[in-house]
């Protein structure tokens, strides 16, 4: 039971945390997946927070990931479970797919 209200605490905080800063979801997202930690994007995606939603130019936080070559981010978004067959993934030009395919758990980089 207490690991239940803690886990609760540690949600809600994330929410107002989100909400205080006027972070959008996606940023809240992509900021976890920068820091390499998949425990708090699958707890946003437990509140509803989606890590596939689509930004003003059609990208998702893997695709941003990506062409910025933040390779933890790319990794743990793909451990998370981002899809790696959406419309901007597809997109990406071949020099920069190895990043996808090729995932290394978060936890492996140093």
């Amino acid at each position: 039971m207490l690991k239940k209200i803690c886990f609760g605490l540690v949600i809600l905080g994330m929410a107002t945390q989100t909400m205080a800063y006027q972070v959008s979801p996606r940023q809240a997202i992509y900021h976890w997946a920068s820091e390499g930690d998949v425990l708090k994007l699958r707890q946003l995606q437990q509140v509803g927070f989606s890590i596939d939603e689509l930004d003003n130019t059609n990208n998702t936080s893997l695709c941003e990931a990506v062409w910025r070559r933040d390779k933890l981010a790319v990794h743990t978004l793909i451990f998370a479970g981002a899809n790696t067959s959406a419309d901007c993934v597809r997109k990406i030009p071949q020099v920069y797919r190895n990043l996808v395919e090729f995932p290394v758990a978060p936890e492996d980089f140093s």
